[in-house]
């Protein structure tokens, strides 16, 4: 009687050790993972003064959106905050956005640019 039960559980260890690996590769196959660099769209300032926007670092604007493809919609925006108590109808004293490519963001910071210039002088 022995000598039996330990026929029937060398064969019990047997299979559930092969059932064991068969499952193990069978997982092995289902998990795959693909990454991608995420792409940056959307860059906004909102600062208190004119001034601080003529301090932006245009190369960091610039770097900020290199991942990006050059197909990629992209949009710079900037906001200048009320720097007065009183109450005022909208939120900004000046807003704007420039949307263009990422392949054009050259062009993208110049027009940037000339508006940060033209409402210095306002």
């Amino acid at each position: 009687m022995k000598l039996k039960n330990q026929k029937v559980m060398k064969k019990i260890l047997v299979l559930f050790t092969f059932l064991s690996v068969l499952n193990m590769n069978a997982q092995k196959e289902s998990a795959k993972a693909e990454f991608k660099d995420n792409t940056i769209t959307s860059l906004v300032f909102t600062v208190d003064s004119v001034e601080e926007l003529e301090t932006i670092d245009w190369k960091d604007v610039k770097d900020i959106f290199k991942n990006n493809n050059e197909q990629d919609s992209i949009k710079l925006g900037y906001r200048v905050r009320f720097n007065e108590t009183k109450k005022h109808d909208h939120e900004f004293k000046h807003s704007f956005e420039i949307k263009g490519k990422a392949g054009d963001i050259d062009g993208s910071i110049k027009i940037a640019k000339k508006v940060i210039k033209v409402i210095s002088n306002l």
